[in-house]
């Protein structure tokens, strides 16, 4: 197996999301259980980040296709299927599996996904600040 330090930022993102947490340098809404981003006044949790909030639907188009590409079809069809909170449950989880090096691209763009998601929410966050 290739080490691919480059990643690590990245994963460390998808396992603080895993823990509760916001990764590290894009902290926002503090004190808020609202998203302050979009007009659905929904809790500003993981779900709503990578797969409900309004103002991030360009970055998610960008990036989901590329996460459903990278996995087996019956993963991908069922994925479809999934709920939000679902999706995101499996997408932080690991995919509920231990290591399978056959799916190692997939892994890459899953946490390229919740890292650059997180990423782009903190921009328009500050944004919002300016």
């Amino acid at each position: 197996m290739a080490r691919k330090p480059f990643l690590m930022r990245r994963v460390s993102s998808t396992i603080t999301v895993l823990m509760g947490g916001q990764p590290s340098g894009m902290q926002c809404n503090f004190g808020q259980k609202r998203c302050m981003l979009c007009d659905i006044l929904s809790t500003d949790k993981p779900d709503h980040v990578l797969f409900e909030c309004a103002e991030l639907e360009e970055k998610r188009c960008l990036l989901w296709p590329q996460v459903i590409a990278c996995m087996p079809p019956g993963m991908a069809i069922d994925m479809e299927c999934y709920n939000n909170a679902r999706k995101t449950q499996y997408l932080i989880s690991c995919l509920h599996s231990s290591f399978i090096n056959e799916w190692s691209l997939l892994y890459e763009k899953v946490a390229d996904f919740v890292h650059s998601m997180y990423a782009h929410r903190k921009r328009k966050y500050d944004a919002m600040q300016e």
